[in-house]
């Protein structure tokens, strides 16, 4: 599934339209708008022991150099940011809600609208055991769900699920998009 334009948002990311994401789950089956872009790591790539090291801070996120106004970043931020600079407000979902403080500027939205809540609402009453997927972004009565993914990373069964019940509650595909980050890594100095 390929849209005709390049949707606001998208074209602020600096993201391109690539190969659709395919979603099967049980006997349902779809192909969800994917848009590939590449963002450069601030750091090396991380073995195992630095990423627990550095998860209180990072949060187990390749920290990016940011696009926006912001000191640091990861691709639910770059996204969010996007989003908010089309005109559509947006959050990250941060479905374990323990992201570190420096990140809560995009998880934490005041303004949410009865529509999100109401599509929702919607979802889980379909698919109780989803998972939202990371950014949600609204202008109007459109509500647009968004999962940031590894160029070769799969959906989860939650996130299917999350899919699945938003199909059974009406909500159409178009609502949804997959954002496949590649990323630039810096060469590690030897010490």
């Amino acid at each position: 599934m390929r849209p005709d334009k390049t949707p606001d948002w998208v074209a602020r990311l600096g993201a391109e339209c690539c190969d659709a994401t395919p979603a099967e789950w049980s006997r349902w089956s779809a192909f969800v708008a994917t848009y590939c872009v590449t963002f450069d790591a601030v750091n090396p790539r991380r073995n195992k022991q630095e990423w627990i090291d550095h998860w209180p801070d990072e949060y187990g996120k390749v920290i990016l150099r940011p696009r926006a106004a912001v000191e640091r970043s990861v691709p639910e931020i770059e996204v969010v940011e996007a989003f908010r600079e089309a005109g559509w407000a947006a959050r990250w979902t941060d479905n374990f809600h323990t992201a570190p403080g420096w990140m809560r500027p995009w998880t934490q939205v005041d303004n949410v609208t009865r529509v999100v809540t109401d599509r929702l609402n919607a979802i889980r009453a379909e698919a109780p055991k989803s998972k939202s997927w990371d950014v949600i972004a609204w202008r109007d009565d459109v509500v647009m769900f968004v999962e940031c993914k590894a160029e070769a990373e799969q959906f989860t069964d939650s996130e299917l699920a999350f899919i699945w019940g938003a199909q059974r509650a009406g909500i159409p595909l178009e609502h949804f998009a997959v954002v496949r980050a590649a990323i630039n890594y810096p060469e590690r100095r030897s010490e």
